[in-house]
């Protein structure tokens, strides 16, 4: 493999492995040991797409917040509140963030549910499978930090040379 493909491999995972501990953080942040008990727009056995009735993308109706896993509805205040004859879906009602949510921001009723746009074992088997592409390619990275290096010294030695001719 010339060094240059070495380099873009070596970019990618270790691109990659930035990429798990921010989502390891992300991860630690939305958990919720009660997450089994939580309502999810999405099913475990379901699709990656999400369901037509709710909301691609879930934001806080407060703050405007983007809403990754777990945040805070109310759907009664916002049927009560409109002329549908029909029960307001889940992730449709009025939504809080967890942040807005600790400040005490809630509905009229206060009877807001928690709720979160995945199963929870969904985002860990994201996390395993990334880990997976780490752990396989634990020896490129590190036998491309050293063939990385010698390919930049290659290329500044060179440089060197051609300054002094």
């Amino acid at each position: 493999m010339p060094p240059q493909d070495r380099h873009t491999e070596y970019t990618k995972l270790a691109d990659l492995k930035k990429l798990v501990q921010l989502y390891d953080a992300l991860l630690v942040e939305e958990y919720s040991p009660d997450h089994r008990k939580m309502y999810c727009l999405r099913n475990l056995e379901g699709s990656h797409s999400v369901p037509e009735t709710i909301s691609a993308q879930v934001v806080c109706d407060f703050c405007g917040a983007d809403i990754f896993q777990s945040f805070f509805e109310c759907r009664e205040c916002v049927h009560q509140h409109s002329t549908l004859e029909q029960p307001v879906a889940h992730g449709d009602g009025y939504v809080i963030c967890g942040g807005c949510y600790v400040e005490g921001r809630s509905c009229n009723c206060d009877k807001m549910d928690p709720i979160q746009c995945r199963p929870f074992p969904e985002l860990l088997n994201l996390r395993t499978r990334a880990a997976q592409v780490l752990s396989a390619n634990e020896p490129l990275l590190k036998s491309s930090v050293t063939s990385l290096y010698i390919w930049i010294s290659s290329i500044l030695s060179s440089d060197v040379q051609g300054r002094l001719l």
